[in-house]
C-alpha cells in the first residue's frame, strides 16, 4: 500500500503524492501517540491538585503540538489536500479534556491548516466542525463511562472521520484510483481505529493505576492512624499496669504507713505520665519540641526500678541495679524514663518465675552505657533482625510499638542501641548516650 511507502515522490494530475521518509513517519507516530499520554500523566494524573487552568493549558498545548506535527508530516499530500492522523490527538483532547479543550484544539487545527494553505483548508474547516459537533455530546460524562464504551467511541470516530474525508474527496473530485481509492480509506479507517484504541486503552490503564495509588495512599493513612491508636494504647498501658500493681499491694492491707505514702506518690506520678503520653499523641499532627535538660542517669534508673518493683514482685522476678558514680546526659527526662520502663517491663514479662532482670550503668570512652539484661525466653536471629519494626513482637498480643518507641527515643537523644539475644537464654539491651561534663556540654 503506497500510504505506508517511504520511497519516491509521484506526481499525479499536477499534484504531489508524497510519502515521507521512514524516519519522519516514525517520528510522527511517536509524537501523536506518546506526547498526549505523557502530558496527561504528568500534569493531570500525577498532579490531581494542580490548578484547572494549568491542566487546561497543558492539555491544549500537548494535543496541539501533536496535531501540528501530524499535519506538518502528513501521510499523503495531493492537490492541496493532506491526510494525517491529527484526529487522534484532537479526539483524545476533546473527550478527556472536555468541550473547552476541544474548541481550543479546533481553533488551533483550523489556524494551522490556514497557515499551510491549499484547498484542504476548507475541508478542514467543514470536517472539523462536523466532528466537533459529534464529539460534544460524546464528551459528556465520558470519564465515567466503561472502557468498552470508550473503545466503541474510538471506533465510531475512526469510521466517521474516514467517511467524511472520503465523501469530501469524492465531492471535490480528487479521488485517484492509484492512491486515493477505496482500499486506501479502509486502511486509513483501520489505522485511526487502532490508534484511538491504543491511546484510549493506555490512558485508561494509567487512570486505573492512578486510582489504585490514591487508594493505597488512603489505606496508608488509615494504617498510620491505626498504628498511632495502637501505640497510644500500648504506651498508656504501661503506667496503668504500674498503678494496678501498687493498688493490688495496697489492697492486701499489709503495707506500712510510710510505704503507702510512697506508693501514692508513685501512683500520682504514673497518672501524670499517662496524661503526658496522651497529650503527646494528641499533638502528633503538631509536634512540639521536647524539654531538653540535664538528666542524672542513676537517679532516673532507680526511679523506674522503684516504679516497676511491684510489677516484678507480682511476676516473681528480681530487679538488680548496679552502677558507677552518678553521671549526666542531655535529653528529655520523661522520655528516658518511658524508654527504660518499656525495656525493663518487657524484660519482666519475658522472664520466667524466679528470673532476674539486671540494670547496670557504666562509662566507656565518655559514653554513658545503660545495659538491661533479662533471663527470659530470648529471641531468634529472625526476630532480632526485625526488632523495632511495627507489629513485630514476640509477645502473643504485642504490637512491637513499645520497642519502636524505644528506638525513636534513643535516637532523638543522640544515642545508640544494641540488642543481643538468644533463644531460652535471655536478651540484653545496651543503650549508649554521650556524657555531659559539669559545664553542661556534651562530650563526644
Amino acid at each position: 500500500m503506497k500510504m505506508l511507502s517511504a520511497q519516491n515522490v509521484a506526481h499525479i494530475n499536477g499534484g504531489v503524492i508524497g510519502m515521507n521518509s521512514e524516519l519522519l513517519f516514525t517520528i510522527d507516530q511517536i509524537l501523536f501517540i506518546i506526547l498526549p499520554l505523557f502530558i496527561y500523566k504528568i500534569f493531570i494524573l500525577d498532579k490531581p491538585a494542580i490548578n484547572p487552568v494549568l491542566q487546561f493549558i497543558a492539555m491544549v498545548v500537548c494535543c496541539s503540538v501533536s496535531m501540528i506535527t501530524s499535519m506538518a508530516i502528513p501521510l499523503i499530500e495531493v492537490k492541496g489536500y493532506i491526510i494525517d492522523l491529527r484526529v487522534v490527538a484532537f479526539s483524545i483532547g476533546f473527550l478527556y479534556g472536555g468541550y473547552r479543550v476541544g474548541i481550543a484544539l479546533m481553533l488551533v487545527t483550523i489556524g494551522y491548516r490556514y497557515y499551510i494553505g491549499g484547498d484542504g483548508f476548507y475541508a478542514t474547516l467543514v470536517l472539523q466542525t462536523i466532528l466537533s459537533m459529534a464529539l460534544i455530546p460524546l464528551s459528556r460524562n465520558f470519564l465515567t463511562r466503561h472502557l468498552n464504551f470508550k473503545l466503541a467511541i474510538g471506533a465510531f470516530i475512526g469510521v466517521l472521520y474516514s467517511s467524511l474525508v472520503m465523501i469530501w474527496f469524492y465531492i471535490a473530485g480528487v479521488l485517484d484510483q492509484d492512491v486515493i481509492n477505496f482500499p486506501f480509506f479502509i486502511q486509513f479507517t483501520l489505522t485511526l481505529i487502532l490508534s484511538l484504541f491504543s491511546v484510549t486503552y493506555v490512558i485508561e490503564m494509567m487512570r486505573k493505576n492512578a486510582s489504585i495509588r490514591e487508594e493505597i495512599h488512603h489505606w496508608e493513612k488509615l494504617k498510620m492512624v491505626s498504628e498511632i491508636a495502637a501505640s497510644v494504647s500500648h504506651e498508656v498501658r504501661n503506667p496503668l499496669t504500674v498503678i494496678r500493681g501498687f493498688i493490688q499491694l495496697l489492697a492486701r492491707g499489709q503495707v506500712r504507713e510510710d510505704k503507702k505514702q510512697e506508693y501514692y506518690l508513685y501512683i500520682m506520678e504514673e497518672l501524670n505520665r499517662a496524661q503526658v503520653i496522651i497529650t503527646d499523641y494528641l499533638n502528633f499532627a503538631k509536634p512540639q519540641t521536647s524539654q531538653v535538660e540535664e538528666i542524672k542517669v542513676m537517679e532516673n534508673i532507680n526511679y523506674v526500678v522503684g516504679v516497676l518493683t511491684p510489677y516484678a514482685v507480682i511476676h516473681n522476678v528480681e530487679l538488680v541495679v548496679s552502677g558507677e558514680r552518678e553521671v549526666a546526659i542531655r535529653g528529655d527526662r520523661l522520655k528516658l524514663r518511658q524508654c527504660l520502663l518499656n525495656i525493663i517491663k518487657n524484660g519482666i514479662e519475658a522472664t520466667r518465675s524466679e528470673g532476674i532482670v539486671s540494670i547496670t550503668q557504666s562509662l566507656k570512652e565518655e559514653q554513658v552505657i545503660i545495659k538491661i539484661t533479662d533471663t527470659g525466653v530470648g529471641m531468634d536471629s529472625k526476630q532480632l533482625k526485625r526488632l523495632g519494626s511495627i507489629h513485630v513482637s514476640i509477645k502473643e498480643n504485642g504490637t512491637g510499638l513499645g520497642t519502636r518507641v524505644v528506638y525513636s527515643i534513643v535516637q532523638s537523644m543522640g544515642g545508640t542501641i544494641e540488642v543481643q539475644s538468644k533463644r531460652a537464654e535471655g536478651t540484653s539491651f545496651t543503650l549508649s548516650f554521650p556524657r555531659i561534663d559539669h559545664s553542661g556540654s556534651k562530650r563526644k
